[in-house]
Parts: structure tokens; C-alpha cells; sequence
């Protein structure tokens, strides 16, 4: 028995619950229909209950107001330990809990059900804060919005209001820029994971979408920088592993390799964690918050980004997931 069998189901509120357990008083025949007919023609699997529960989520507020509903995932097991997951749509249905990508990737296939078009865009944050945001386009205005799942209001989705990405994204800039620790840098285009990655994961039960976690941002992704959108840089930590700072050991374990930072940057970023040590790793310390403001302006990483890139990478790597293909 699999972690979704096992998982105790998620007490809905009252009108969620009607929905996943398929009484059809609320239904709307056409929409079934709709969802019942995408479904077929993409080989999509659903059953006649998951058919039931995306009809009911017909707009990109109905998808929101739902996501809205569900609990944060923390990615750990039941002993606390750290797990990290990317459940697709069906097994966020089932478990109650997601956290911003899976909440992404559920959103896109709640729209791609409906027939509506829709592209996930990364804000790139500090602190391995980055978050994911499913685009949409009202076909009425034109405006554009986006669906979010998010544990507080500043990170959740906006309503389709904004003429262009950058002011969209920029909307999100007061959950991150409110202090010296935390910053959002800028902003993914938009990426079409249908056209990328296919529909069978809309349907998957069990198998996580690793697949599409690891891939969907390459150095083929342009970035935008949110204080200058003409400026467009490749992603951080796949930038650093096209630069070499970032190579495998003769292990095959990633490591931060020192020798492949540029001299002035060796400089800062050995400054930088000499002041962490002697601040014991406060974050709040102003000498390595100095360094690591350094550090960022020289490279577009902070150090401690450096950090999580080569646990992610490591991550990918004992998965059975190939890090090179981000930079081929």
C-alpha cells in the first residue's frame, strides 16, 4: 500500500466534500460532458468521480477558491523526516495538502480540462523561496491572471486583471522584498508543461511528476529580471552549473567547486562565510548579509542559493535524474 492509500482523507469543507464524493445535485451536465470528452481525446485516465470533481472546478476562481482550501505540504514523513514530493492532481485531490508546485501543476490540469489555455511561470526568490504560479488569459478582457497555492494571501493567485506579466509579478514583490534576508529577483516566461511534458501525468494516481519538476526549468528558460524586464539572465543554480562552480566530485557528488568562481567572487564568497561562522549563522547577522548582497551582485546567486543548488542537483542525481540535461 502506497503514502496515498495510507493518507486519512482531508475534511473538506462541507461544499468541497459534496464535490469529491460525486453527489451530482450541483453538476453542471455541460461541463461533465466537456472534462468526460478532453479527457478521451488526450487518453486522459479519470474516473467517473474525478470526471464529477473537475467539472466542478470550471473557472480559474473555482480552481483558486479550492486550493485555497487545502493544507500546506511540508514534504515530511510521518516521523517528521524530510521527504520531498510532487504529487500530481489526483493524489492532492485525495490527501487534502499541496504545497506551490503541486498546486501549480493542478491548476493546470483543472484549466487543460475545461479547454482552457494556460503557462506556469517561476518567480525566482532568494532562500530557495522560489515560486510557481499557473498563467491564464480572460478571453473576455484579455487581462491576464494566475492560480497560486500558497499558505498565506500574498503568495496565493490573482484575478485576471493585470495587461502584462511583469505588473502581475510584481504584485508578489511585498511577500519577499519586506526585509534584507529575502528578495524576489525576477520572473520565468511562461511555460507551456502541456506542450512540454504531455497529458498522461494529468491522470496519474501514484507516480509523482518528478519528471517534469526537474525538467521544466533548463538554461533554454529565459528569466526577466522584475527591476528590468529587458534583462534576461538564465536561472541561477543552472547557471553556476554551466560556469563550473558548480561539478561533480570524482564520487559523482555535486559540490561547490571553488576553484571555478572567479577570483573577486572567491574573495567575497570566502568573506562571506567567514562572517556566518563568526556570526554562527544568524541570518539576521549584517556582515554576512553584506557579503551575501555581494556575492548576489557579482554572480545572481547568494551563496546560500550555491548551497541549495548542489542539494537539489544531489537530490536529482540519487533519483536517477540527469543534471546535465538542464545545460544541454
Amino acid at each position: 500500500m502506497n503514502a496515498v492509500e495510507r493518507q486519512k482523507p482531508f475534511n473538506m469543507p462541507s461544499k468541497y466534500q459534496n464535490r469529491v464524493i460525486g453527489i451530482e445535485d450541483d453538476i453542471d451536465p455541460v461541463a461533465i460532458t466537456r472534462v468526460a470528452n478532453i479527457a478521451a481525446r488526450f487518453g486522459v485516465n479519470l474516473s467517473r468521480r474525478d470526471i464529477e470533481f473537475f467539472s466542478r472546478l470550471s473557472t480559474p476562481h473555482l480552481i483558486q477558491e479550492y486550493l485555497n482550501t487545502l493544507r500546506p505540504n511540508l514534504e515530511k514523513d510521518a516521523s517528521g523526516i524530510s521527504k520531498p514530493t510532487a504529487f500530481p492532481p489526483k493524489a492532492i485531490r485525495h490527501q487534502g495538502k499541496a504545497h506551490c508546485f503541486e498546486g501549480a501543476m493542478f491548476a493546470t490540469a483543472a484549466l487543460f480540462l475545461h479547454g482552457i489555455s494556460s503557462r506556469i511561470v517561476l518567480l525566482q526568490a532568494s532562500k530557495d523561496e522560489d515560486h510557481n504560479v499557473c498563467l491564464h488569459r480572460d478571453l473576455n478582457t484579455g487581462y491576464l491572471g494566475c492560480i497560486a497555492r500558497a499558505g498565506g494571501k500574498l503568495l496565493q493567485g490573482r484575478p485576471a486583471q493585470f495587461m502584462d506579466i511583469a505588473s502581475l509579478v510584481a504584485t508578489y514583490g511585498p511577500a519577499y522584498n519586506d526585509s534584507e534576508k529575502d528578495f524576489l529577483f525576477g520572473y520565468s516566461e511562461p511555460i507551456d508543461i502541456i506542450n512540454k511534458f504531455g497529458t498522461a501525468w494529468i491522470g496519474n494516481d501514484r507516480k509523482q511528476l518528478w519528471n517534469i519538476y526537474f525538467y521544466y526549468i533548463t538554461h533554454r528558460v529565459k528569466f526577466y529580471s522584475l527591476t528590468d524586464p529587458s534583462k534576461t539572465y538564465v536561472y541561477p543554480q543552472i547557471q553556476a552549473l554551466q560556469e563550473g562552480w558548480i561539478t561533480r566530485d570524482r564520487h559523482g557528488i555535486y559540490r561547490i567547486n571553488r576553484a571555478g568562481i572567479p577570483l573577486n567572487v572567491q574573495v567575497v564568497y570566502n568573506e562571506y562565510n567567514r562572517a556566518a561562522i563568526l556570526a554562527n549563522h544568524n541570518s539576521e547577522d549584517r556582515d554576512s548579509l553584506w557579503y551575501e548582497a555581494r556575492f548576489r551582485e557579482l554572480t545572481g546567486i547568494a551563496p546560500s542559493d550555491l548551497d541549495d543548488a548542489v542539494y537539489d542537483l544531489n537530490d536529482m542525481r540519487e533519483m536517477g535524474y540527469v543534471p546535465e540535461k538542464l545545460i544541454k
